[in-house]
C-alpha cells in the first residue's frame, strides 16, 4: 500500500509548479519592459553603456525635446539627423545614411512605440498587479 500514489497529492504539485512557471513568466514580462526605460544605463537602440544617470531631477537627455528616447551620443546625433533628413536637410557628408538607413531608424521608432502601446495597454497593468500581489512584503 506504501507505493500508491494520491492523485490529489500529484494534482496539488503540478499545480504549484505550474503556479511557479507563471510567475517567472510573469516576473520576466515585466523585467523585458523596464530594462528599456527612461532611466535605463544603456542606450535604448544600441544597448551602449550611455553617461550621466538620472536623478531626482530628472533625465539629462530629456531636458531635449527633439529626442524622446535615452540615447548614447552617437545614436542621439542619428536620430537628429534621421528627423533633419525627413524634414529634407541633414548632414551632407554622411552620405551612407540613404533610404535603407532612413528605413531601419523608422522600423525601429515603430518598434519603440509597439512597445510602450503594449506597457500602456490593460493586460499589462493587469500583469503588473499580479505580479504586485504575488510579490511577498
Amino acid at each position: 500500500m506504501t507505493n500508491i500514489i494520491s492523485i490529489c497529492d500529484k494534482l496539488d504539485r503540478a499545480k504549484l509548479k505550474k503556479d511557479a512557471f507563471l510567475d517567472e513568466r510573469r516576473q520576466r514580462a515585466v523585467e523585458n519592459v523596464f530594462q528599456r526605460s527612461c532611466c535605463a544605463i544603456e542606450c535604448e537602440k544600441c544597448g551602449r553603456p550611455t553617461p550621466g544617470a538620472c536623478s531626482k531631477g530628472g533625465c539629462p537627455q530629456q531636458d531635449d525635446q527633439r529626442v524622446p528616447y535615452h540615447f548614447c551620443e552617437n545614436c542621439k546625433e542619428e536620430f537628429t539627423d534621421y528627423i533633419e533628413r525627413l524634414k529634407g536637410r541633414g548632414d551632407p557628408d554622411c552620405y551612407w545614411r540613404n533610404e535603407a538607413w532612413l528605413e531601419v531608424w523608422s522600423t525601429w521608432i515603430n518598434h519603440r512605440a509597439a512597445l510602450d502601446r503594449h506597457a500602456r495597454s490593460k493586460e499589462f497593468a493587469r500583469l503588473l498587479q499580479e505580479v504586485k500581489d504575488s510579490t511577498p512584503d
